[in-house]
């Protein structure tokens, strides 16, 4: 397995790996509602402060090849509706 790049602040929201294209490079994956919380406890935000935070400062972040990959999570009650391509 080739390096990535780890978050350290968000080890606990650490999910696993995932080859990102078109590179093929390995990059970390990270649960997003976890890192929220992970922001909310260490810097003390309300959950809208810690989301934009973690806009700021992760998912907007350019790292090249090896930039993380955060997932929000999504659940069937949720999806309903949702339109998809088929």
């Amino acid at each position: 397995m080739e390096n990535f790049y780890l978050i350290p602040e968000y080890k606990k929201a650490f999910i696993g790996t995932t080859l990102a294209k078109p590179s093929n490079q390995t990059v970390a994956v990270y649960d997003f509602e976890k890192c929220i919380k992970i922001i909310m406890e260490t810097d003390k935000l309300p959950y809208d402060e810690a989301m934009e935070t973690l806009y700021f400062n992760t998912i907007n972040a350019d790292l090249g090849d090896k930039t993380p990959i955060i997932i929000q999570r999504h659940n069937l009650k949720e999806m309903e509706g949702w339109d998809f391509d088929e």
